[in-house]
């Protein structure tokens, strides 16, 4: 695994050689570490339980002008065998999430990754709804030529305008232009097959796209031609999430991983960067507003 050492403390349950496996995988800041217990318990307390729990921490913060900002993980943490700490030499920013997970050699390219915030208690659910979501997609289609789909909790679509305009996105198993981390994404491992090599080239040309990374990523997979659906069921409903205290206190913060990254504006604002600067550059995949109702027909 590139630039990881891992602290495992947990084995996953034996299954045959042709089963996917369900992993989750979260990263939080210096700042944060302390206040991920009711997250953590979240992930730990599902009805069908991950087959490993990865949390994703750099040795330096470099979100840190000075680089200096350390994580001191509580003793509660490491003493959890449930969870597996990868410490990474470099900080990929929010996408530290998830590009340990795609670097990680113990999760093989037919398994599922899921990602998720440091702030969120998610509902027990989470890894049943992805995986039986799977399963219906898996049975519906052709088994000779089987689709590639990423499910997410949240999405985004974005106006046509020189300036985008952002609107959410949540009807069930609709498609969206733009995933949003925070409300829980499911990917296959194999669809980052040369991703590294894509996501630095991103981060060269602007800093805002290394702090865009709901938007990088979703580039990513349209330009993989794999869709994003939407995931909105009656135990798994991210505005239900909002109503019952779901979305912690913290996590409104501007130390939020997604506020205040490098001086380079809102997540919002970071969105029209990374899309201004990609297009120029022709490297902006995900296809235009008027496009994607076509899609969807």
């Amino acid at each position: 695994m590139e630039n990881t050492e891992s602290k495992s403390k947990s084995k996953s349950k034996s299954k045959s050689k042709t089963e996917s496996k369900f992993f989750i995988s979260l990263t939080t800041s210096p700042m944060r570490i302390g206040n991920i217990k009711k997250t953590i318990r979240s992930l730990k307390q599902q009805t069908i339980k991950a087959d490993g729990i990865f949390l994703n921490l750099p040795e330096y913060f470099e979100r840190d002008p000075n680089k200096q900002l350390k994580y001191k993980i509580p003793l509660w943490l490491i003493k959890d065998k449930e969870i597996t700490i990868i410490r990474t030499k470099e900080d990929y920013g929010p996408a530290t999430k998830l590009i340990p997970s795609i670097l990680n050699n113990d999760i093989s390219g037919n398994d599922y990754i899921i990602t998720v915030d440091d702030d969120i208690i998610y509902p027990k659910e989470l890894v049943a709804t992805f995986k039986l979501m799977i399963a219906l997609d898996y049975k519906n289609q052709n088994q000779n030529q089987p689709n590639k789909k990423v499910y997410c909790g949240h999405g985004i679509m974005i106006s046509d305008k020189l300036l985008p305009k952002f609107s959410p996105i949540r009807a069930h198993n609709a498609r969206t232009q733009l995933l949003e981390g925070f409300g829980g994404a499911c990917y296959k491992k194999e669809y980052f097959e040369g991703f590294m090599e894509y996501f630095r080239n991103c981060v060269e040309l602007h800093r805002a796209c290394k702090f865009a990374d709901d938007l990088i990523v979703s580039n990513w997979l349209w330009r993989q031609n794999i869709p994003i659906h939407i995931v909105h069921t009656k135990n798994y409903s991210v505005p239900m999430w909002f109503r019952s205290g779901k979305i912690l206190d913290y996590g409104k913060r501007n130390d939020a991983l997604h506020a205040g990254a490098g001086n380079v504006g809102t997540n919002i604002q970071r969105y029209i960067i990374a899309k201004l600067i990609l297009s120029k550059h022709n490297l902006f995949f995900i296809p235009n507003l008027s496009d994607f109702v076509m899609i969807q027909l």
